[in-house]
């Protein structure tokens, strides 16, 4: 998918970058063989908490999966077959399965409760039968999960910031 097929993409992780959850890995420079510098990344972000573990992030996706919040929303169960830990890609990505089943591929840098909740609402509006990857509905689920997850301070930043950057969602219309 093309920037021109999906025009919201770059501002949605543009606002999402600017998010107060949203955490940046911690680089430390060291050298290889004592003479080419380069940078590595530790296994903090920056505000020092330390990156989720693979099974943290599968843990943080069951509670969501069987809470009844999403349960209301989503009225068939869908489920998490496989969890990559994004070796070799820079993103976090969703693939979806027949039989509403779904893999998700993280890597360390995404292993936050906001990039997972990202990755959610791409669930979120396909189980719906969309297909609006950064869209309007999209964006409507994103905001959701976020004040279901993260909280109303969380969500109004989150709002505040799809306002600043002018991204449009279908706000209310709960999916």
């Amino acid at each position: 998918m093309t920037i021109e097929q999906d025009p919201q993409q770059r501002i949605v992780y543009k606002a999402s970058c600017e998010h107060s959850f949203f955490k940046k890995l911690s680089w430390k420079k060291t050298t290889r063989n004592s003479k080419v510098p380069y940078r590595r990344a530790k296994n903090k972000f920056d505000d020092g908490t330390n990156i989720m573990t693979c099974e943290e992030v599968k843990s943080h996706i069951a509670i969501v999966l069987n809470s009844y919040w999403w349960s209301s929303k989503m009225p068939y169960g869908v489920s998490l077959t496989k969890l990559n830990d994004g070796r070799g890609t820079n993103s976090a990505m969703v693939r979806f399965w027949p039989g509403l089943k779904f893999e998700l591929t993280i890597p360390r840098w995404a292993r936050q409760r906001l990039v997972i909740l990202h990755e959610l609402s791409h669930v979120m509006t396909a189980m719906v039968g969309g297909v609006d990857d950064h869209g309007p509905i999209f964006c409507a689920n994103f905001l959701n999960l976020v004040e279901r997850w993260l909280g109303e301070p969380a969500y109004i930043e989150m709002e505040s910031l799809f306002d600043k950057h002018k991204i449009e969602s279908r706000q209310g219309e709960l999916i």
